[in-house]
């Protein structure tokens, strides 16, 4: 049996800008910010609160004047510690994103 548990991150918050280029119904853009976290052990409930900067690439494309895909690839590189324990986290997601505007 794990008499450790497990760690998972349980909460993230971004904050982050945007600067990019249109090409016709194209937008590629970079992003630049700031995440926060909590990363909690599943058995013991201890919890560990993180903050570092994230950088992102991606690019939306519009469908319809309303209607858009895209893709996103954001870095997050977050560190932490509480009286027993220093963390450093990468947190790396690939996002598939669509959304409606009006």
């Amino acid at each position: 049996a794990n008499t450790f548990g497990s760690w998972e991150l349980a909460s993230l918050i971004d904050i982050r800008g945007r600067v990019g280029f249109v090409a016709g119904d194209a937008l590629f853009y970079g992003a630049a910010g700031w995440s926060w976290g909590t990363h909690e052990n599943t058995i013991t409930g201890v919890e560990i609160g993180l903050d570092g900067h994230s950088l992102g690439l991606g690019v939306e494309y519009n469908v319809t004047d309303q209607l858009f895909v895209g893709v996103d690839y954001t870095m997050r590189s977050m560190d932490g510690a509480n009286a027993d324990l220093g963390l450093d986290l990468n947190v790396n997601p690939l996002a598939l994103r669509g959304g409606f505007r009006f």
